[in-house]
């Protein structure tokens, strides 16, 4: 396995697992707290995850072009429908993440700030929407990429 390939993987398991941790384990736990500290423990985890998804994000399709172009010495039309299936989804799921974090996570930022946490709490309601498409999209790639080589 090349570097770019172990670099590619890590990424991926960072930003889909911390997904899957925070949608399927996290939030059904923090349900439990009232509104102003379940926004303020949603806020923290956020504010030290996304630099993290900043890092998945660059890395991710860095690493995929350079594999995809050098190390497999093809152009993209040799490549497999999978990675351009792959390709398809990545692209679409940094999008959603650039919406995330310059959109409801901004406003939520202020909201936090000036302590208006029920409104906080409803741009955290739009964030766990787009994580969930997003870990939804996130699993999807993780499919293909692992079985797609076998269509």
């Amino acid at each position: 396995m090349s570097y770019y390939m172990a670099v590619h993987l890590v990424s991926a398991v960072i930003w889909v697992g911390g997904m899957f941790f925070a949608h399927m384990v996290l939030r059904p736990a923090s349900l439990a707290l009232e509104v102003p500290e379940r926004v303020q423990l949603w806020f923290g985890v956020l504010n030290r995850f996304f630099p993290w998804v900043w890092l998945s994000v660059v890395l991710l399709p860095l690493t995929g072009y350079i594999m995809a172009l050098v190390e497999f010495d093809s152009s993209m039309a040799d490549l497999g429908l999978h990675i351009h299936i792959m390709q398809g989804l990545g692209i679409i799921m940094i999008l959603l993440f650039l919406y995330v974090f310059f959109v409801p996570f901004q406003t939520m930022r202020k909201r936090v700030s000036e302590c208006l946490f029920p409104e906080a709490g409803m741009y955290m309601n739009r964030i766990r929407i787009a994580v969930t498409i997003n870990l939804v999209l996130g699993l999807l790639v993780t499919l293909v990429a692992s079985a797609g080589r076998y269509w």
